[in-house]
């Protein structure tokens, strides 16, 4: 392994970006799980091999380490004044209602018109108001600006994010609350099957994430640096499963599907997820350093800078998947078939990402001529 210093300039880290590109393997896969198979991880907690090991994969080292990589490239971003941050989050926002519409409004409002399900204009506006990771990172990134617009630094940023997490997830909204009240507050607080990734629980990574990326900048030498997170994390992660073990607290309750316990985030989840985002980074940096330069580091690398894209184009495939089984009456896919399915609809999308960005560069680059 070749010893690598770190450049304050260097706005990429290769290692972040390979253990992105592995969740994205693993975030179509769950995917697909939860929407095209008959397994019912909404109700029942795993118990085999398989739904343990995809929902484990899927869990602390999923959704969060997006969220914490998402906190380090705050720290190494060029475009880091408050204004920045704030435009980027409002931006995000408004690409998270209108995959809203596409994903969500527009086959609901089809299946209402076909007949499929009563109608129901809740229904409707419930999908088109669902809280999900879009709207998470868009209000991380205003409460960020924000913050920094007042010169809050990021120790003091994730003190803030502790203290959210403490107090939202301890609250639970009245039942009486307007429907459409519930929805919205759902971007804030966990409030029901529409609110994915509030606020209050989520923003711990994100600030985390920014207390590595200072970390990170500040190391003289990456393999020292990781040697010793890999070495400390192991310990903690250790004997935080030895403290669960003890008490007898069932170790699925931090990654697990079932009535929303993954996405109802609490200090159980934070001091088990939080160690092994570490280790997970620490794994990428020595397995995938020497194939940066490589075709297969170039492809991990397209994967997680156009990890938006790929985002919304798996989750159209598979909702439009979803939607033409209902119209044809095609049973869902048993378990077998979940992992190959996966991987069609994951070569699916990274096709399909290639084709649009080669379109929109053209289209970008007849403007410029025009202009």
């Amino acid at each position: 392994m070749k010893t690598e210093s770190i450049s304050t300039t260097n706005q990429r880290h290769f290692e972040v970006d390979a253990a992105k590109a592995f969740v994205i393997v693993v975030m179509v896969i769950i995917h697909v799980y939860e929407t095209l198979s008959d397994i019912d991880c909404n109700s029942t907690m795993p118990s085999d091999p398989f739904r343990i090991i995809l929902e484990f994969l899927a869990g602390p080292t999923g959704a969060p380490l997006f969220m914490f990589a998402m906190g380090i490239g705050m720290i190494f971003t060029r475009h880091d004044s408050p204004k920045d941050f704030m435009k980027r989050g409002i931006r995000l926002i408004i690409a998270g209602y209108v995959l809203n519409f596409f994903r969500f409004t527009i086959p609901e409002i089809c299946s209402q018109v076909s007949g499929l399900e009563p109608k129901s204009a809740l229904a409707i506006a419930a999908y088109s108001l669902n809280s999900d990771i879009f709207q998470f990172a868009g209000l991380s990134f205003v409460l960020i600006g924000l913050l920094k617009k007042v010169r809050i630094q990021p120790t003091w940023i994730l003190c803030l994010a502790i203290l959210m997490q403490a107090v939202g997830s301890r609250y639970v909204p009245p039942s009486d609350y307007p429907d459409i009240f519930h929805l919205l507050l759902g971007l804030i607080v966990y409030t029901g099957d529409d609110s994915s990734f509030p606020l209050m629980l989520w923003f711990v990574y994100p600030a985390a994430g920014m207390i590595y990326g200072g970390m990170l900048k500040k190391a003289a030498n990456k393999s020292v640096f990781y040697k010793k997170i890999l070495v400390t994390c192991t310990l903690i992660l250790a004997g935080v499963i030895a403290f669960f073990f003890i008490t007898g607290y069932d170790l699925r309750n931090t990654f697990a599907l079932t009535d929303d316990i993954f996405y109802r985030q609490d200090i159980y989840h934070l001091v088990f997820t939080l160690p092994l985002i570490l280790i997970a980074l620490a794994v990428s940096y020595f397995a995938f350093n020497e194939i940066e330069q490589t075709k297969a580091g170039r492809f991990i690398l397209y994967c997680s800078t156009n990890l938006n894209s790929i985002y919304v184009i798996q989750w159209l495939l598979i909702t439009y998947t979803y939607s033409f089984f209902l119209i044809v009456g095609l049973e869902k896919i048993s378990q077998a078939y979940v992992i190959p399915c996966g991987l069609l609809i994951l070569a699916s999308t990274i096709g399909i990402s290639v084709i649009w960005n080669r379109i929109r560069g053209r289209m970008r680059k007849n403007n410029k001529e025009i202009y």
